[in-house]
């Protein structure tokens, strides 16, 4: 009885080992003629396909079998708007991707990217926001347009540059705050529309560029919105002016 069941463990164990060596002589096999299975991935068919016609149909059957993850997505939608890859599929495939661990940023990238996309980035982009909890009551949200926000980039390989990332926080913070005041300065202070994703972005980045009177801005700013409970300043933290260190209202913040 158990001497038999023992064997016939030891014998179980044989096979699996026969089976293993097997299939690792088989994958040798393979790789000594050239005979591995291609994976089929996106980065293979970037090299794999040359034409227009044969790139356009990959990444269409790549998007229609969902099988690009929501950072592949983005980073090749100038691939497929280059190669005329339609663009309700697109959409679809943007609507549908797991957007947990997409970062704001990367849409407003990929949005400067590929202009002609935007309108279909900017729903993903509010959908990654609105799972946040609303913070109460009122918010100034005051950005800093200076000109040394302006043409510097946030990083060698990034194509943002301070004042990008500035209101890009801006358009996050717009959804998070419950009843949110936006403004912005320079030499002068100005209320923006309340506007919403790409829009609420344009309307910031449109602004004169000059100098920076954030002290001035912070009461100005204040004076116009009764009832303030905290102010968030978005600034590389140059002044011409003084700031107080006391904020205009119960909480202040600054975002360097």
């Amino acid at each position: 009885g158990i001497r038999d069941v023992e064997r016939s463990r030891g014998l179980g164990d044989v096979y699996k080992r026969q089976a293993k060596d097997e299939e690792q002589n088989e994958l040798f096999r393979k790789v000594r003629h050239n005979e591995l299975d291609t994976p089929d991935t996106w980065e293979v068919g970037l090299t794999k396909y040359h034409t227009s016609k044969e790139k356009r149909v990959f990444w269409e059957r790549m998007l229609k079998e969902n099988k690009l993850g929501a950072m592949a997505l983005l980073r090749n939608l100038r691939n497929m708007q280059q190669v005329q890859v339609g663009k309700n599929l697109v959409r679809n495939s943007l609507d549908n991707m797991n957007i947990r661990w997409v970062l704001p940023f990367r849409y407003i990238a990929a949005a400067r990217e590929v202009p002609h996309f935007e309108d279909i980035l900017e729903d993903p982009f509010l959908k990654t926001l609105s799972y946040q909890t609303k913070i109460p009551r009122r918010t100034i949200i005051l950005i800093d347009v200076s000109y040394s926000m302006v043409g510097i980039k946030i990083s060698k390989r990034s194509t943002l540059d301070r004042l990008d990332a500035a209101a890009a926080l801006a358009a996050i913070a717009r959804e998070i705050f419950e009843e949110p005041y936006i403004f912005t300065f320079s030499n002068d202070l100005n209320a923006i529309p309340n506007r919403r994703g790409f829009g609420l972005i344009d309307s910031i980045r449109n602004q004169h560029h000059s100098g920076t009177y954030l002290g001035r801005a912070i009461q100005a700013s204040a004076k116009q919105v009764p009832g303030l409970k905290r102010m968030v300043v978005i600034t590389d933290e140059q002044s011409y002016d003084t700031v107080v260190s006391t904020p205009p209202c119960k909480d202040g913040y600054i975002i360097n």
